[in-house]
C-alpha cells in the first residue's frame, strides 16, 4: 500500500505514522510521503508485552515494568522511538511524551 501511495495510485492512506514511516524508509520512498495527524485520533497508541501466566511470567513482567519506569525519563529512551518518526511528527511526539506519557504510573 505504501508503494502504491508513493506511486500516486491514490491520495491518502490511514496508517500508524511510525509503521508507515518505517516501511517507507525500508522501500526508499520516505521523502515522497508526508504524514498528517488526524485530530480525532488518540494522542497515544499502546503496545504490550506478554509472558506466560506463571510465576516466571509474573516476575518477568514485574522486572520489565520496573526497567521501563526507570528508562523512560531518559533522553536515550525518548530518542530511540523519536528516531523512527518523520520529522513532521517529532514535535507532536515530544509534546505528548512530556505532557502525558511521562506522567503515567508515576
Amino acid at each position: 500500500m505504501i508503494m502504491m501511495l508513493a506511486a500516486k495510485r491514490f491520495d491518502y492512506l490511514i496508517e500508524y505514522p511510525d509503521e508507515g514511516e518505517f516501511i517507507a524508509r525500508k522501500i526508499g520512498v520516505d521523502d515522497a510521503l508526508v504524514p498528517v495527524t488526524i485530530s480525532e485520533m488518540s494522542d497515544l497508541s499502546w503496545s504490550s508485552t506478554a509472558c506466560s501466566k506463571t510465576e516466571w511470567g509474573r516476575k518477568a513482567i514485574n522486572r520489565i515494568n520496573k526497567a521501563l519506569l526507570k528508562l523512560r525519563p531518559t533522553q536515550a529512551y525518548r530518542e530511540a522511538y523519536g528516531k523512527i518518526l518523520n520529522k513532521n511528527l517529532r514535535s507532536v511526539y515530544q509534546k505528548t511524551y512530556d505532557e502525558i506519557f511521562l506522567k503515567l504510573n508515576e
